[in-house]
């Protein structure tokens, strides 16, 4: 089974970790763990990012302001792949 992760996810997961006082150690350990239990269970597929999902994901943010940023990048992404 194929899981398609965004790409910017892991950045997400990250800045959300050290901007709550986690060291980088304690992200690194997370993303480890993480990363070990996807692959025990599953093939990850993480798509590209490009210019053009940045330039889509603000463009998605105009039209739909509830959007947060790292929302509307993940459905950028989605979207363009």
């Amino acid at each position: 089974m194929i899981l398609h992760i965004s790409p910017i996810a892991p950045v997400e997961l990250s800045l959300m970790m050290r901007s709550r006082g986690r060291s980088d150690e304690e992200v690194r350990r997370v993303l480890n763990a993480l990363n070990t239990a996807i692959m025990m269970y599953t093939k990850p597929k993480y798509p590209p990012l490009g210019l053009r999902d940045v330039e889509y994901a603000a463009e998605l943010r105009g039209r739909h302001p509830q959007l947060s940023f790292f929302d509307s990048l993940h459905a950028a992404i989605a979207i363009n792949n």
